[in-house]
């Protein structure tokens, strides 16, 4: 880490600063909103408070698009900068939010569990180390009063922030700073929940396999409410790591008589698994590894054509949507749109739509789009117009209407009336608040919502994405981790599925309603929804309500602890999806991506109870999203956060550690897994 800044020249009032990026409040508390954006677009900035000698501020300051301050209503909030005294009391820390940097400090006026985060836009790891060195330092003048020039890197490291096996336990959500471990608890230390005997593994990164090292005590230590901890005990002490989504557990488990622990089974067959689709393994392996040259030249872009590159100019890309013949992607309030070519296989750019402005005048960036109207419309969300939906008409461009849905209902969410409602002349869509799920039809006068299809869940239920079959049966689910699945809007859900625990980021389902996908952080559930026994056997939860002791058993899909050692050790996926392209087509894939790689599982081995065979491809940059071309179920179209590329599923690979492509972190604590045997339960976790 360089320190090319003279913190100590009196001259220097802006000591370091980032241009671009977004401005966050990130609630400790569930039952409020997990994330609040403050400034849209926003930099950040290391400034010498001019009150007092050795003291710092770092100042956030909401930035305009050109001509945007001038159309903001007199009555609009006009905040433009947020300072915060730099101090150690701030726990100032470096992490992640969807592959970007982050900085975060406390919230120390308000809510001391509550955490500000600046997500830095576009940054290289330069220019964050040197912000992140330039506050510390503010640091240490504030507290030692005297200058930090002379200082080395090692007498600042007192500023680091190391939440301790006793810190308080507040939700940071994208703490990811490799460098800054925390100090595990040591058994020592912590009252043991249970501990057996068990054999410990570790990974050996040249041999590619896990070496044994030796007999241990596995133990579960608290830490806290509900801070848990799995620890190896042997002549010395391994490690531990705190059991969270982050761990990325893998079970081989044999007990089915828990929903949980099924949802780890490995050997379970499906019900329509056709014995008749077993083909021969190699086959198999070699469509998907891709072997034919002269298609791979065809469908594989890697390096990106220029006419797609020329849409990125600033911004990261965020949001992906894919009609018959063309693909849109967001960057910063402007879509890109390009052209699916059938003929070359390539995406084609075509134009830019460079400002979203509101009927009323004001810009926007869009938090989710979707294409409506037999796709010649893009309905959009506004995150400052919660109530409103904003129908963009694509071929000119422009922002035609704001539709009003209700005056104290908001719209989280949105999906088509039906799964293939978007290439049909349907007007109605289906919305979701936080707890309620309705219709909204642009067709009536004032508010959009229609009455009599409307269901408010008195719970904040936490809704976070929705699905709907083409038959236009709905799939709701929640971060709380439970699905609901409804036959129509207006009437209670047939279904209510339990949570497993994590969030649901997003969900979707086969067009028959058959099995539904949905994604967490880490893993993906498949649900299969036919209801297998009782008086309704054969038909789906959708219709039926499941017998109370016959809900469906969810299986769970993840990568290897091996693959996430060479992927960076981060699973964050991005939300699944089947291959559901058009009417009349059978679903054999499921595509997500994490990090700099797109994964896809075959559907029908995964139907037959094979559940860690996947492919992957990495790519130079963060996948943003991906969906399949329309049409084309093998084609699929990549969003990364700086280009748009087309790729096909036969060119995805084994993942081993030349297909992963990247260096794993030499941090050996992180890469212990060890398997513990006790009653016919086999663990490991990386």
């Amino acid at each position: 880490m360089t320190d090319p800044i003279a913190i100590g020249d009196p001259n220097a009032t802006e000591l370091v600063q980032i241009q671009s990026g977004q401005f966050y409040l990130v609630r400790s508390d569930d039952a409020k909103a997990s994330r609040e954006c403050i400034f849209q677009n926003a930099m950040i900035t290391v400034r010498r408070a001019l009150t007092a000698e050795f003291h710092y501020q770092l100042v956030v300051t909401r930035l305009f698009e050109e001509g945007e301050e001038l159309l903001l209503d007199e009555e609009d909030e006009t905040e433009q900068e947020r300072s915060f005294l730099i101090d150690e009391a701030l726990e100032f820390r470096i992490g992640k939010f969807e592959g970007q940097p982050t900085f975060q400090w406390r919230d120390l006026e308000d809510d001391e569990d509550d955490l500000y985060e600046f997500v830095a836009s576009g940054v290289n790891a330069p220019t964050v180390a040197t912000f992140e060195l330039a506050t510390y330092r503010a640091m240490y003048e504030r507290k030692y009063g005297k200058s930090s020039d002379d200082v080395p890197e090692s007498g600042l490291k007192q500023f680091v922030y190391r939440p301790g096996p006793n810190s308080e336990n507040r939700r940071t959500h994208t703490q990811e700073h490799t460098q800054r471990i925390p100090s595990p608890p040591t058994k020592k230390d912590l009252p043991v929940i249970i501990s057996e005997p068990a054999t410990l593994y570790l990974w050996d990164l040249e041999a590619e396999r896990f070496r044994l090292q030796g007999e241990v005590d596995a133990s579960i230590v608290e830490n806290g409410p509900r801070d848990f901890w799995l620890q190896a005990d042997g002549p010395e002490t391994w490690g531990s790591h705190k059991i969270a989504p982050e761990l990325n557990p893998k079970f081989a488990a044999r007990d089915e008589q828990l929903y949980a622990i099924r949802s780890y089974d490995e050997d379970v067959v499906m019900r329509d698994a056709d014995e008749d689709d077993e083909d021969d393994e190699e086959a198999i392996e070699s469509e998907l590894a891709g072997t034919d040259e002269e298609e791979d030249e065809q469908y594989d872009h890697e390096e990106g054509n220029p006419q797609a590159r020329a849409f990125k100019d600033s911004g990261v890309n965020k949001q992906l949507a894919v009609s018959k013949d063309r693909s849109y992607v967001e960057n910063q309030g402007r879509i890109g749109v390009f052209k699916n070519s059938e003929d070359t296989g390539e995406l084609q750019y075509i134009a830019t739509i460079n400002k979203l402005v509101a009927p009323k005048g004001k810009a926007f960036i869009p938090k989710k789009m979707m294409l409506h109207s037999q796709e010649t419309n893009m309905i959009l969300q506004n995150l400052e117009t919660p109530n409103s939906l904003f129908n963009l008409d694509i071929e000119t461009g422009k922002v035609v209407e704001e539709w009003k849905v209700h005056d104290d209902v908001t719209v989280d969410h949105i999906a088509p009336n039906t799964k293939f409602a978007q290439v049909q002349p349907e007007r109605t869509l289906v919305g979701a608040s936080h707890n309620a799920l309705f219709r909204i039809d642009p067709r009536i006068s004032g508010n959009k919502m229609v009455d009599s299809e409307y269901k408010q869940y008195v719970s904040k239920n936490a809704f976070s994405g929705m699905a709907t079959t083409a038959s236009g049966k709905i799939a709701v689910a929640s971060k709380k981790g439970d699905i609901r699945l409804f036959d129509t809007v207006g009437k209670n859900a047939k279904t209510a599925l339990p949570a497993l625990g994590d969030a649901i980021l997003g969900v979707d389902v086969t067009a028959n309603g058959r099995y539904i996908i949905a994604t967490t952080e880490t893993y993906l559930l498949l649900i299969d929804t036919l209801i297998g026994e009782g008086r309704y056997k054969g038909q789906l939860g959708f219709d039926r309500s499941f017998p109370a002791d016959a809900k469906p058993m969810p299986k769970r899909l993840q990568l290897k602890p091996e693959h996430v050692l060479y992927m960076g050790n981060k699973v964050s996926f991005t939300p699944a999806r089947f291959n559901s392209t058009e009417e009349g087509t059978e679903e054999n894939l499921i595509v997500t991506g994490n990090g700099q790689f797109v994964v896809a599982w075959d559907f029908n081995k995964v139907k037959r109870g094979i559940l860690d065979k996947y492919h992957i491809k990495w790519y130079p940059k963060r996948v943003v999203q991906d969906d399949f071309k329309f049409g084309a179920d093998k084609d699929i179209i990549v969003a990364l956060e700086d280009n748009v590329l087309l790729t096909n599923k036969n060119f995805l690979k084994v993942p081993n550690r030349q297909s992963l492509s990247v260096t794993p972190t030499k941090n050996t604590f992180f890469v212990i897994s060890c398997i513990l045997y006790h009653r016919g339960l086999s663990l490991i976790g990386l």
